[in-house]
């Protein structure tokens, strides 16, 4: 069915006055065209002029509900409404399709395209202010519409170097997704920052006595924690998944009378400064249980294994008294 454009003006430039006018043979109009009113508003098939304050129509093609401006501007100081437009192209996505270039095979989500921006290189939006006024981008809905704060925003002042973000109701949590739309990072109404895939392990022994050789791995079977399994029960060793400063601690009690030795961390990968605890057993009761304990901060690559070692044959206390825990700083 061939497309059917209808012009209503009260002015054009020369002047003359048109009366409501029968359905044209063409749609297509090459020119300019001044216009004199108010408003320009379109439908499915038809375009009213009524009214327009001086405006341009440069060269395109008027038709269906699209306007296709390819060589002119369209100014007023009245209105331009449609249900849905294009600038640079006539629209093909979303509600208002801005585009500049193409940027290949890919279609806006049906979630989030009332404003689609398209580029064929880097694409984006800019909001200008003055130097000591907000930019700011708002989420409001009908609960949160009270107060002129809405539910969420994102705002940057130039005067004091900041950029915020958050929500602005009682109860509101900021969230952070990572991987495959995977929550990573959550702050609470509480202020309270939680982390539930940051690594962190803690082992420890069962049982309630044993001796451990000299240079032997301090064995660990069991562990309380181990967030992403960082820690092996069979190897007893601690693998840094990722580059960081990484907290370390172990302790433990003892038995005996003349023990001189140390317990250290021992790294697979780097050398590190406070990595031993020295120790000695010369005490006249040698079934008394001494404590030994060793911490500290470590920067450590990616891959790098960390396990305890003993210097000399001890008589150790397990269960809840010897563990070997740490976790990723950052």
């Amino acid at each position: 069915m061939a497309t059917r454009a209808r012009i209503l003006a009260d002015y054009v430039s020369s002047g003359d006055e048109l009366a409501d006018k029968a359905p044209l043979a063409s749609p297509d109009f090459t020119g300019t065209v001044d216009l004199t009113g108010t408003t320009v508003s379109l439908d499915d098939d038809e375009i009213s002029l009524d009214k327009v304050n001086g405006g341009t129509l440069g060269t395109g093609t008027i038709g269906g509900s699209s306007v296709v401006n390819t060589s002119g501007a369209i100014t007023t100081t009245g209105g331009l409404t449609s249900n849905n437009a294009g600038v640079g192209i006539a629209r093909t996505e979303g509600t208002l399709h801005v585009h500049t270039a193409s940027a290949g095979t890919v279609a806006a989500s049906s979630q989030a395209d009332d404003l689609v921006i398209e580029n064929s290189v880097e694409g984006g939006m800019t909001i200008l202010t003055p130097d000591a006024m907000s930019a700011r981008i708002r989420f409001s809905s009908p609960s949160t519409a009270s107060g002129d704060v809405g539910g969420a925003s994102i705002l940057y002042r130039q005067n004091i170097n900041k950029l915020v973000l958050g929500t602005e109701v009682s109860g509101g949590q900021v969230s952070i997704k990572s991987g495959a739309g995977v929550e990573r990072i959550v702050v609470d109404a509480g202020g309270r920052v939680t982390m539930p895939f940051q690594p962190r392990f803690k082992a420890w022994k069962s049982g309630s006595g044993f001796t451990n050789a000299s240079g032997a791995t301090f064995p660990f079977p069991s562990t309380e924690a181990n967030v992403g399994n960082c820690f092996n029960t069979s190897t007893y060793k601690f693998t840094a998944p990722v580059a960081g400063d990484y907290w370390l601690h172990f302790n433990s009690i003892f038995q005996g009378t003349s023990v001189n030795g140390w317990v250290g961390f021992i790294f697979s990968v780097g050398t590190h400064k406070g990595t031993n605890i020295h120790f000695n057993e010369e005490f006249s009761n040698a079934s008394a249980w001494k404590g030994v304990e060793l911490n500290g901060v470590f920067t450590l690559a990616a891959n790098c294994t960390v396990h305890v070692q003993t210097s000399t044959i001890t008589y150790y206390h397990g269960d809840t008294y010897t563990q070997f825990s740490g976790f990723l700083i950052g």
